[in-house]
């Protein structure tokens, strides 16, 4: 899904933006639109990773190793950030980085995760000037 909030300026693709907390499979992941966008002349994937103490687990290190593999051949690079809050992040690194596009993994939640937690892409839903294009849940 591709939303482009009223407002946003919209032109030629250099920078996306792609935040992420290396939770995902990337290797099940529908990753084609990525790639076609990476395959363009000029475009730059700036990966962002909000550092947390999860990031010492095996399925994190996993998720880390799997992008990377994945982007390799690829112009990107990845900003580690500090920042808990992964909205302000994504706002800072706009702020200094002018983003064309950000792109979003929706992730699946419980029942009772939709009730107790705002879901990221909500947040930026919200609050967003960015376009932003929302890539499925890995298949299971």
């Amino acid at each position: 899904m591709l939303v482009v909030p009223e407002g946003a300026e919209v032109g030629a693709l250099k920078n996306l933006l792609f935040p992420t907390d290396f939770k995902p499979d990337y290797e099940k992941l529908s990753l084609k639109v990525l790639k076609y966008l990476l395959g363009k002349p000029d475009v730059m994937l700036h990966v962002l990773h909000a550092y947390t103490e999860a990031d010492g687990e095996p399925e994190r290190q996993k998720g880390r190793a799997q992008l990377q593999e994945l982007l390799g051949g690829y112009t990107w690079e990845m900003t580690e950030t500090a920042e808990g809050d992964i909205v302000r992040a994504i706002n800072s690194f706009a702020r200094d980085t002018p983003i064309q596009l950000l792109l979003l993994v929706r992730n699946t939640h419980t029942f009772l995760e939709n009730l107790m937690l705002t879901p990221v892409i909500d947040q930026i839903g919200w609050h967003s000037q960015i376009p932003f294009l929302v890539i499925p849940p890995a298949r299971v």
